[in-house]
């Protein structure tokens, strides 16, 4: 499973409300670590279970300069707060070493370096000052100044590679917003317009939206079933209509081992707390027998896992 972030596309990420983390401290960070090994933990709590985001070479090490490359950066940059910069550069370093030939993984570092150097400055850009009644220009001044901004860290040429896509969507999306505020256009107009915005997409882009608007249907269909009390083959039969059976199939596969894997989680956790609050043992034979426990019930991979319910 991909950790997914939409960091990449900044002006998006901004111009609909979100958040920009600021990853420059004025302390100095630790010394880094040294690289992990192949079967350590997951570099960070937050990233059990999810893989690497982004394609960063071309399997020949030589570096794919597009998207993927910030998509790579954020993963990474995600789990600020759990790790410090100085690890986090150090993966990051570690992870385009592994990938890239020495001349890829030289450029990659390079951009990484002036990708920082953007956030932070994102970060101490002032506020847009603008009549709060009037959302639409306030998106379109902060889109301007972010655009302007990232002029200043990039070449047109790797804006174009790193942020077209991104910067496609968030076209979209503004065009969107412009037209469902426009307070001279009926509904039925909004609706043309919003075809013909549809229409323009890459089918790429299409196919997506709709995947993703079938299974947010799905999500609410299911909602509503269970809050009924729908059983599971009312469940089945409602997922076979929206997704089609061999979806339906997958889902209530994925059901059974989410359950499964819960009880035994259930159970662990149970266990754990008899032995932790057995008042006969010191603490450490404690802590010992704990992990004793942990790997009678669990293999290595899955007690990678362990930490996101303790």
């Amino acid at each position: 499973m991909s950790k997914r972030l939409i960091v990449g596309g900044v002006l998006i990420a901004l111009t609909l409300g979100a958040a920009i983390a600021v990853y420059f401290k004025p302390a100095a960070d630790p010394a880094p670590p040294p690289p992990a090994a192949a079967d350590a933990a997951p570099f960070a709590k937050s990233l059990v279970g999810t893989a690497p985001d982004g394609a960063i070479g071309n399997g020949r090490g030589e570096l794919t300069l597009n998207e993927g490359l910030i998509e790579r950066f954020d993963y990474y940059l995600s789990t600020m707060g759990e790790r410090s910069l100085a690890e986090i550069r150090a993966e990051i370093e570690r992870a385009i070493d592994q990938d890239l030939n020495p001349t890829g993984a030289a450029e990659a570092k390079r951009l990484f370096g002036r990708y920082l150097d953007f956030k932070q400055a994102i970060a101490k850009l002032e506020p847009v000052k603008s009549d709060p009644a009037d959302v639409v220009a306030a998106i379109r001044q902060q889109r301007e100044n972010l655009i302007a901004l990232r002029s200043r860290f990039f070449s047109p040429a790797e804006i174009a590679a790193l942020f077209g896509a991104n910067d496609l969507l968030d076209s979209d999306a503004f065009k969107r917003l412009e037209i469902s505020k426009n307070p001279h256009l009926t509904a039925a107009q909004k609706k043309d317009q919003l075809a013909e915005l549809d229409a323009r997409l890459p089918a790429q882009v299409r196919e997506g939206r709709a995947a993703d608007a079938k299974h947010q249907t799905l999500v609410e269909a299911e909602t509503q079933a269970r809050i009924r009390g729908a059983s599971d083959a009312e469940l089945m039969r409602l997922r076979t209509e929206i997704v089609g059976a061999a979806a339906a199939e997958r889902l209530a596969q994925e059901d059974q081992e989410d359950a499964a894997w819960r009880r035994r989680i259930d159970a662990y956790l149970s266990e754990k707390a008899k032995i932790m609050a057995f008042t006969g043992m010191a603490e450490a034979d404690r802590l010992a027998e704990v992990q004793r426990l942990r790997e009678r019930q669990f293999n290595p991979q899955e007690r990678l896992r362990l930490g996101a319910y303790e």
